[in-house]
């Protein structure tokens, strides 16, 4: 199945650009006006990528309910936010994202953050193991993650070995 892009964000022309960047990555595309409006137009198909506007994250309320809900099976949330937002929201706010946006989103920036997420999971997927763990602070590797980082590099010293041999 394709994986799923959520956008809660009012804004028509920002979801226009994250819509445009998930479809041309062959993703499915959806959006909520609201946290509440996402859980629950998504019970059944979480999303692997959610765009949230800091406008309507209700001062962390909202992504922490979307972190419990999709973060668990591996999606990452990304706030869009203002130039002018205060510094102390987004301190506030960091805990339960993986990443932010600047508005008004740059077709470029969004086609960036979809490659980089939809990478990861395309990578799980393949392996058959969770590699990644998506905390609101931090991804970082799985212990699955770390063994396969070793035998990866390990394939990789020695494809490159064997490039000089046959040369």
């Amino acid at each position: 199945m394709k994986p799923l892009v959520l956008t809660i964000t009012k804004s028509e022309s920002d979801r226009g650009v994250i819509t445009q960047a998930a479809l041309s990555h062959g993703c499915r595309v959806s959006a909520a006006g609201s946290a509440s409006d996402a859980l629950s137009l998504h019970k059944t198909d979480s999303p692997s990528l959610i765009f949230c506007d800091a406008e309507l994250a209700e001062g962390g309320g909202a992504l922490r309910v979307l972190s419990e809900a999709f973060c668990g099976s591996g999606a990452c949330i990304i706030l869009l936010f203002p130039p002018a937002i205060s510094q102390g929201l987004l301190r506030a706010l960091r805990p339960w994202v993986q990443d932010f946006l600047a508005t008004p989103v740059l077709r470029e920036a969004a086609t960036a953050k979809i490659r980089n997420a939809l990478r990861m999971t395309a990578l799980e997927h393949a392996v058959g193991a969770p590699l990644f763990e998506r905390t609101s602070r931090v991804v970082r590797l799985t212990p699955a993650g770390r063994r396969f980082l070793v035998e990866a590099q390990r394939i990789l010293k020695l494809a490159a070995s064997a490039t000089l041999v046959a040369n």
